[in-house]
């Protein structure tokens, strides 16, 4: 395709006049490549997270997607790992679910697992 010029100008196709417009949200290709960075979560599995911290303050930590899962947070310490806090959703029509405080410096390790879910690789866990 070539531009006409004028005076030294060249100018835009009609379409690209106002700038680029594109659609809201993700698109199909973004997400493919957001889930290269995450391991999947399947049937039966668990997965293992370390949570280390900028504050100490109350946080949540969550599954997300139609699911049975347990999440289960240990503290790192020299003699090893401790419970801190853990949620099962047994089955039923919410999501694990935890609140607790947690302290800067400190080490956390987030065991999810994943007893069920409507579809494979549809369940995310996150912490806020």
């Amino acid at each position: 395709m070539h531009y006409p010029f004028k005076a030294g100008l060249i100018l835009t196709p009609e379409q690209y006049r106002n700038g680029l417009t594109p659609a809201g949200g993700f698109s199909e290709r973004d997400k493919m490549w957001v889930r290269t960075l995450y391991p999947p979560m399947n049937h039966g599995e668990q997965k293992d997270f370390v949570i280390k911290l900028n504050d100490t303050r109350k946080y949540t930590i969550a599954t997300f997607g139609k699911s049975d899962s347990a999440i289960v947070l240990f503290e790192e310490g020299v003699d090893g790992v401790s419970y801190v806090a853990g949620d099962d959703d047994s089955g039923e029509d919410h999501n694990a679910n935890i609140n607790v405080e947690l302290n800067k410096g400190k080490s956390y390790i987030l065991r999810v697992h994943v007893y069920y879910s409507e579809r494979q690789d549809e369940i995310s866990v996150m912490y806020s």
